[in-house]
């Protein structure tokens, strides 16, 4: 509880177009959120573009929300995973809180259902995979979102799905709430946060079924007239089971929203094993089963663990698998989309697909136009990837394209994790008919893909 004479801090100036904060210049406003508003903004020491969250006067007033906050803050600024948006900076000046975050491509998962409806069934896995890879990372580091919801996910225009506010909402509960208070937003919200409980690991992991939910039916899994009475449907009530979709993915979800934590996954890592066997047509994985309640002697359960360890260690060797993930450029003269696809075993493939606006023509670049040495009339693809992703091939020549032509590359995957493969695509774009000096399009096309590996 914040003390009654907690001090406070004069507020500056309102943020405004042109407003010098945290060495950032505003340009425009994007929106406004319970903690403040967003803006779109130039970071000047290093000249890049930049998003910075201005915290509301309340919140920028209270001396004691600004310490604790700006600790976490640092704390989130450390996390490194792709599906975390990343924080630069947070403090004050001139009486104003504010975070400076990468500025992002893209909407919000709220405004994508807002505006076109419920996702299909492949690109919210694809989705839920991303987002337990940021909570892996956060849940490592002792982090808790507590309040993760359609609006603080964020699909950018590449096909990375980012996790927004992380490491701001523990604070804002710290400051802000009073015991046996609530934090978050309803329709989200565990069972155990509903009854007033502290959020950990496992109420994210609820949360994070709910979005899922929500993504699938295009509205959340539980309506109400009042906030009291949505509460307690997340303490009593059971989700409706999703409709249109294979009940693997039904399983998948409702297992992430068990009303007991312990039902649910044991961590976020387990999700992305699950989001792989329902890709693979497979139910997900059970949650083994809790031993810890049984009178079994101490001796038992730690020759028993060596051995499972053991024998999971033995078979998860030369048992590799790749999951699906995709990357996509839409450019003035055509549009390039690349593709990883799973073939088996530790295999995958390369779907490379190249599509060219109507009259519009491919080819290769004059000359070493950008040092690239292909032949006049023959547009290249290079290929690069780390050792643990061996390619069949690393380069692709092609005559000239007039019409969408698919490349594949076979690969084998020779380690655990996420590696990056980039795909450099050097072209020139021809408007065919037209003499003009803008019909003409050299350049390179960079497409950088995750190759997701369990």
């Amino acid at each position: 509880m914040i003390p009654d004479d907690a001090p406070t801090r004069k507020m500056g100036p309102g943020a405004q177009p042109g407003l010098k904060i945290g060495g950032c210049l505003l340009e425009s406003q994007l929106g406004r959120g319970g903690m403040g508003s967003v803006w779109l903004a130039r970071q000047l020491s290093l000249d890049r573009a930049v998003a910075v969250k201005i915290l509301s006067p309340a919140l920028s007033a209270d001396d004691l929300f600004i310490e604790r906050f700006q600790r976490e803050a640092r704390l989130a600024g450390r996390l490194n995973s792709p599906n975390i948006v990343q924080i630069h900076d947070a403090g004050m000046d001139s009486g104003i809180g504010f975070i400076v975050m990468e500025r992002l491509e893209g909407q919000t998962l709220q405004d994508r259902l807002d505006r076109k409806g419920p996702l299909d069934e492949a690109t919210v896995l694809a989705m839920l995979f991303q987002l337990a890879g940021g909570l892996a990372v956060a849940h490592s580091a002792n982090l808790i979102h507590r309040d993760i919801k359609p609006g603080n996910v964020f699909l950018c225009q590449d096909g990375t799905v980012k996790l927004l506010d992380f490491g701001l909402v523990r604070e804002r509960s710290s400051a802000l709430t009073q015991p046996g208070e609530v934090l978050g937003t309803p329709h989200y919200m565990s069972p155990e946060q509903c009854d007033g409980k502290a959020a950990d690991e496992q109420s994210d992991l609820y949360s994070l079924g709910a979005t899922a939910y929500a993504a699938l039916a295009g509205a959340p899994p539980f309506q109400a007239d009042t906030p009291v009475a949505l509460l307690r449907k997340h303490l009593d009530e059971e989700p409706r089971p999703l409709r249109n979709v294979r009940q693997e993915v039904n399983g998948l979800i409702l297992s992430l929203m068990a009303k007991d934590p312990r039902q649910r996954p044991l961590k976020a890592q387990d999700i992305a094993r699950s989001v792989q066997a329902v890709l693979q047509g497979g139910p997900p994985p059970r949650r083994p089963l809790n031993l810890r309640p049984l009178a079994i002697p101490a001796l038992i359960l730690t020759g028993l663990a060596g051995i499972v360890a053991i024998v999971l260690l033995l078979s998860s060797k030369g048992d590799l698998s790749v999951l699906p993930t995709e990357r996509e450029k839409n450019r003035r003269f055509a549009v390039f989309k690349v593709r990883v696809l799973a073939k088996g075993a530790a295999r995958g493939e390369l779907e490379i697909h190249l599509a060219p606006k109507p009259g519009v023509a491919l080819c290769g670049s004059h000359g070493e136009t950008h040092g690239h040495k292909h032949a006049h009339a023959e547009f290249g693809i290079d290929l690069s990837a780390p050792p643990e992703i061996q390619l069949d091939r690393r380069e692709v020549l092609y005559p000239e394209l007039r019409s969408p032509e698919t490349f594949r590359v076979p690969f084998h995957a020779a380690g655990e994790g996420t590696h990056t493969v980039s795909v450099s695509i050097k072209y020139q774009a021809v408007l065919e008919g037209s003499e003009a000096l803008d019909s003409f399009d050299d350049e390179t096309v960079d497409l950088e893909v995750p190759v997701v590996v369990n």
